[in-house]
C-alpha cells in the first residue's frame, strides 16, 4: 500500500497546473507562427495583434540579413501558378494601446530560399518603401483587391515565375538597403499567397519558426 503525503499532493498539483500552462501556450504559439495577416491573428476591429520588426525584445525578428528564428516565411508550392499579394498599414513606433507612437518610413524586401534578393528588384538590397496600402482592420481581413474585387486593398504583387519551390522570407528596415535597429510596428498586415490567373487564396503558406 502507497501512501502519498499532502505534501507530495500539492507538489503533483503544481506539477499539471505548469505543464498545462505550457501545452496552452504551446498551442497559442503554433497558431500565431501560422498566420497569413490580421484576418488570423485580430478578431475584431477593437483588437490589437501588432507585426513587431527589429525589436530586440522579440529577438530582432524580421529584420534584414537575419537568421532561420528572425524570419518570416512564405512558403512558395508551384512558382509557375502562384502569385503572392501582400500589404502593410502604415509603421509606427510604439505598439502600446491605445498608442501608436509616430508614423515612421519603413522598407521591404523578399528572399528566395537561397537568400537572394527577388523582390522588388532582383539582387538589388534596396527594399520597397512602404505606401501603406491598408489602412483600416476590414481592409485587411478582407484582403487583396486582386482576389476580393473590392473593400479590401490594393496590394503588391511577388510572382515567382521561373524561380525556384520553397520557402521565401521578407524582411524589413528603417533603412532602404541595410539592417536598422530601429522598431517598425505594423497594426494591420496581410500576406496572402494565391493561384494565378482567376486568383483564389491558398490558406497556411505564412509561418515563422517561432
Amino acid at each position: 500500500m502507497t501512501i502519498t503525503s499532502p505534501q507530495n499532493c500539492k507538489s503533483a498539483t503544481r506539477n499539471f497546473i505548469w505543464l498545462l500552462s505550457a501545452a496552452i501556450i504551446a498551442l497559442i504559439s503554433v497558431d500565431v507562427s501560422n498566420a497569413e495577416g490580421t484576418k488570423q491573428t485580430t478578431a475584431t476591429a477593437t483588437d490589437r495583434t501588432h507585426l513587431l520588426m527589429n525589436f530586440a525584445e522579440y529577438n530582432d525578428f524580421g529584420r534584414y540579413g537575419g537568421t532561420v528564428d528572425q524570419r518570416l516565411f512564405i512558403h512558395i508550392e508551384n512558382p509557375e501558378t502562384e502569385v503572392v499579394y501582400f500589404g502593410f498599414s502604415t509603421f509606427y513606433s510604439q505598439p502600446h494601446w491605445p498608442q501608436d507612437g509616430s508614423a515612421r518610413t519603413g522598407y521591404f524586401r523578399i528572399k528566395d530560399p537561397s537568400g537572394n534578393v527577388v523582390w522588388p528588384t532582383a539582387n538589388d538590397p534596396n527594399g520597397q518603401v512602404n505606401n501603406s496600402a491598408i489602412s483600416t482592420w476590414q481592409q485587411a481581413v478582407n484582403g487583396p483587391n486582386q482576389i476580393v474585387g473590392t473593400g479590401g486593398y490594393n496590394a503588391y504583387t511577388f510572382n515567382p515565375d521561373g524561380l525556384p519551390a520553397g520557402d521565401y522570407y521578407i524582411e524589413f528596415s528603417a533603412t532602404q538597403g541595410a539592417y536598422s535597429s530601429t522598431d517598425l510596428v505594423v497594426p494591420y498586415y496581410d500576406i496572402t499567397v494565391a493561384t494565378e490567373g482567376t486568383p483564389t487564396a491558398i490558406d497556411g503558406r505564412v509561418f515563422s519558426s517561432r
